[in-house]
């Protein structure tokens, strides 16, 4: 079993032009979203292949989704960009890094500060040394990129919770919106750093379906109550950018995710409420995915809201997800997709 990085082993045996396997690549996903009634993404690792196909979807008018780029901080992408300076466009924006901390919890790759529960013998992996993290935040800090951490574990978020902390010391940005990608352990001391530094956790709520199956093996009855916190997190003042993971995680449905972060449930392996307490409104799940993601993004005076100026993109639904049962909610189709005025799915 290969874990996290260690993938890299096979993906740099592959055979065949890469740039146009991306493009192949990037074309399926576009027509997934179109399905979906998604017109916009955080692309959480951009590499220089992926932001090349991008930019010549764009130049040809073949881009049907707006990428906000997190630029891969490990690579020839991250120089670049830093060489260059943060990238605005309504269509493609490179204003962002993206570091990687730690791995995954299903894997026990996750940083944790005690080890698991259901193997003593590892506390998780750390992916980059502390100092080496420093850098690249403080780099791009200076060079007015926002920064985006992959923490997963309670030990990961709390190196990124100090490492930013020590950054913004030294590098007082005012609006920063760093970010921690996942955020899905974190131990009860942290939890209110993240209001206080300003930091925003990006966070999925799909992860309902399959952290309800093992999460309380791998973490025990304690720590497990530390987990995927979307009501503490609100209730603390903070905002959350609401996303899917996908293709990493096994549904990228929108409507999926708001049917999550309400019920507590996941049509994926938990058809029961796990740990209920955590459940959010719909009004506060829908602004998650919506206008707070494009608060993340600094996007929310052009995008997350059916505004008077804002950018034409919306989504027609065949019912009112504010209404309807909850039970409803995964029958819910979509009409329409609209991007930039234009009809790019569904009935005309």
């Amino acid at each position: 079993m290969l874990i996290d990085e260690a993938m890299a082993l096979i993906k740099k045996e592959r055979s065949g032009d890469e740039l146009e396997r991306k493009e192949i690549y990037i074309k399926l996903a576009m027509e997934q979203y179109r399905k979906w009634g998604i017109t916009g993404i955080h692309d959480a690792g951009a590499d220089e292949e992926s932001l090349r196909v991008y930019e010549k979807l764009r130049q040809k008018g073949e881009l049907t989704v707006r990428v906000y780029a997190m630029v891969s901080a490990r690579g020839p992408a991250f120089a670049e960009a830093l060489s260059q300076g943060p990238r605005i466009d309504n269509f493609l924006t490179a204003r962002s890094i993206k570091i990687l901390i730690d791995g995954a919890l299903g894997s026990r790759g996750a940083l944790l500060f005690e080890p698991y529960s259901d193997s003593p013998d590892t506390s998780g992996l750390q992916m980059m040394k502390e100092e080496e993290a420093y850098s690249i935040i403080k780099r791009s800090l200076e060079k007015g990129f926002q920064v985006c951490t992959h923490a997963i574990g309670d030990k990961a978020v709390h190196i990124m919770l100090n490492l930013y902390q020590r950054a913004l010391k030294e590098n007082p940005v005012q609006n920063h919106r760093l970010r921690i990608e996942h955020a899905s352990v974190i131990a009860p001391e942290d939890l209110p750093r993240f209001k206080e530094l300003n930091v925003i956790p990006s966070m999925q709520p799909i992860f309902v379906g399959e952290y309800g199956r093992w999460s309380e093996d791998r973490l025990g009855p304690k720590r497990v109550q530390g987990v995927l916190i979307l009501r503490q997190l609100l209730d603390s003042g903070v905002r959350i950018a609401g996303g899917t993971d996908c293709p990493a995680s096994d549904d990228g449905n929108p409507l999926t995710n708001f049917y999550a972060a309400v019920t507590r449930k996941s049509p994926h392996g938990v058809p029961e409420e796990w740990y209920g307490r955590q459940k959010i409104t719909r009004e506060e799940a829908l602004r998650m995915l919506t206008l707070d993601a494009a608060y993340a993004a600094f996007e929310e005076d052009i995008k997350g809201s059916l505004e008077a100026g804002k950018l034409a993109d919306l989504v027609v639904l065949s019912q009112d997800i504010m209404k309807i049962d909850e039970k409803e909610i995964l029958k819910t189709e979509i009409l329409t997709t609209i991007l930039d005025g234009k009809i790019i799915y569904g009935r005309t």
